[in-house]
């Protein structure tokens, strides 16, 4: 919780905002483009962040988009 933490996920909001999606849905398609990363568990305690979970598994990142958040996470 640190000042550069919060000025990255603010970056990284605004740019999956400017695509129509949300910080949930960048992160776990970014994981999913991960090779190494076989599944991605996120935990729920209401019914509509289960909902926002299922929805973020339909943005399958580009390649264009993975050097762009990849960009993003280096200036931290």
């Amino acid at each position: 919780m640190t000042e550069a933490n919060y000025t990255l996920v603010e970056k990284l909001s605004t740019w999956a905002q400017e695509r129509g999606h949300t910080i949930n849905e960048l992160a776990h398609a970014w994981l999913m483009a991960r090779p190494q990363v076989v599944s991605v568990i996120s935990g729920a305690t209401k019914v509509a962040q289960v909902m926002d979970n299922a929805k973020a598994g339909d943005w399958l990142l580009e390649v264009d988009e993975l050097v762009e958040v990849t960009a993003i996470l280096e200036t931290a």
